[in-house]
């Protein structure tokens, strides 16, 4: 490693072996955080009784944007909770990178990518309940909502 603080070489293996090692459980997490937003959303569908009123998709993206605070918040505590694990931890700690270089692979795998892959889910999940909308020829009149999402974040 030579006495090179932070080599670019080093950290992009690091990132792919967070992708591989860490992959499966974001694309787990980001599925479970696109059902929770496609469900939340029929659900203030079906419960609003005024459907033709104008405000009612901003006011449904604004609870999503709540909710997506608060998905990214437990998203960012709880993702290394692998870590705990002695044998994780040990194997982390192993990898030839200075500890700079782990820090900030961890940080850009946890707030970059786990903020992106939310806002992702949180697409994907309005463009489902678009298209579950237009299957059924229920409530037609309204979008996909992301440019509402965008403002309220």
């Amino acid at each position: 490693m030579k006495d090179k603080v932070f080599c670019f070489g080093r950290f992009g293996n690091l990132m792919r072996w967070l992708a591989v090692s860490q992959g499966s459980q974001l694309l787990r997490k980001a599925a479970s955080i696109a059902a929770v937003f496609l469900l939340m959303e029929l659900m203030l569908l079906l419960m609003m009784g005024d459907y033709d009123n104008p405000c009612f998709i901003e006011f449904m993206m604004g609870m999503c944007a709540a909710t997506y605070f608060f998905i990214v918040l437990s998203f960012f505590s709880g993702y290394l909770g692998g870590m705990r694990d002695k044998r994780k931890r040990v194997g982390m700690l192993m990898l030839p990178a200075t500890n700079a270089e782990k820090f900030v692979a961890m940080f850009v795998w946890t707030v970059v990518i786990g903020a992106v892959a939310a806002l992702v889910s949180m697409a994907v999940a309005d463009t489902l309940r678009w298209g579950i909308c237009q299957l059924l020829r229920w409530h037609t009149s309204f979008g996909t909502g992301m440019e509402y999402f965008l403002t309220n974040i």
